[in-house]
């Protein structure tokens, strides 16, 4: 009988499919509620507040999807409004391209390994 298979952790690859997207970084989760908020008012004047909380929650942790949607819903946003107030939006489109690939890159977390490392001790 293999004892790592005994003593080895059981890792249940469906289940981290589904928190993929989660975070375990405190401050990561902090500061995209803090975009949330800024954001949630839908006052212009507040998305710079609002990128601003998702960049620094990027930096936290790169891996949380969230941060990346968020500041896609920014750009978005500043488009929609632009476009209504007859100014130049195309360049926040480009933006929400650029987050779209950058958020397929670095939101997809490692798979945890099939098996426990094994380690032979030497004596």
């Amino acid at each position: 009988m293999d004892i790592l298979s005994v003593i080895g952790p059981p890792y249940d690859k469906d289940k981290f499919r589904v928190v993929g997207s989660a975070t375990a970084s405190l401050p990561a989760y902090e500061n995209y509620i803090r975009g949330i908020l800024a954001y949630q008012s839908f006052d212009v004047d507040k998305m710079d507040i609002a990128r601003t909380w998702f960049d620094e929650s990027k930096k936290a942790d790169i891996n949380f999807q969230n941060a990346y949607l968020g500041t896609i819903d920014v750009d978005i946003f500043l488009a929609m409004y632009n476009k209504q107030n007859r100014h130049a939006f195309a360049g926040f489109l480009e933006a929400v391209e650029k987050e779209t690939a950058a958020m397929k890159r670095f939101s997809k977390r490692l798979p945890p390994p099939s098996r426990p490392k094994r380690y032979m001790i030497k004596t």
